[in-house]
């Protein structure tokens, strides 16, 4: 599947509705809700500080990305902002299989799943699937 197919989910991660947020807006602190739900965490280092050495204060997202160019406007009444990096996060592009083998807590499930081929391809070949994983303590209950 890749990145193709999960383009839209990733983009949500970005998107904030609701709200013209311009870099004088954003207050160190600050977290805006995007269209999945996850928070953004705004830091701002102010002009003079460690990470800028401009007189422009340093506006960064969720500690791995800053804004490099700012409050770009569009004629719908929006703004963008660039940035340097993305959080890709660390399920992206894989499958449920892939989730499960990668999750030290699921070690027991993983390879339950490596050894039944009709699991495995149901997990693999599926679309919209929800797996409720019980983790290796919930086994030894």
């Amino acid at each position: 599947p890749g990145f193709a197919a999960h383009a839209e989910d990733f983009a949500l991660r970005y998107i904030v509705t609701g709200q013209i947020v311009t870099t004088e807006s954003m207050n160190d602190g600050d977290q805006l809700r995007t269209l999945d739900a996850n928070p953004l965490l705004i830091s701002v280092t102010e002009p003079g500080g460690e990470a800028t050495s401009s007189g422009d204060p340093s506006i960064t997202i969720n500690g791995i990305a800053t804004i490099v160019k700012a409050d770009i406007t569009s004629f719908n009444l929006g703004v963008v902002h660039t940035i340097d990096a993305a959080h890709v996060p660390l399920w992206f592009g894989m499958s449920i299989v892939d989730v499960v083998s990668t999750n030290d807590s699921l070690r027991t499930l993983a390879m339950m799943i490596q050894r039944s081929p009709q699991l495995k391809s149901k997990l693999v070949g599926e679309t919209d699937v929800t797996l409720m994983a019980p983790t290796d303590e919930a086994f030894q209950k």
